[in-house]
């Protein structure tokens, strides 16, 4: 039932998460902010994105966007 991820701790987050932080750093800040950031991540899109980032790039949205 875990979808191939038993490796990861239950609290980390999804895929969902961290496209939630992308979108909403899209609304607000425009989408080149939210680019910059999967830039600075290595990704030019979030898909490109590992699921260990989820929570840096999580953080990394919402400091671009305060």
């Amino acid at each position: 039932a875990l979808h191939g991820h038993a490796n990861r701790p239950a609290d980390a987050p999804t895929y969902q998460d961290a496209a939630a932080a992308i979108t909403k750093l899209s609304k607000t800040k425009g989408r080149d902010a939210a680019v910059a950031v999967l830039t600075a991540f290595g990704a030019a899109k979030l898909p490109d994105v590992k699921p260990e980032q989820f929570a840096d790039i999580i953080a990394a949205a919402e400091k671009a966007g305060a």
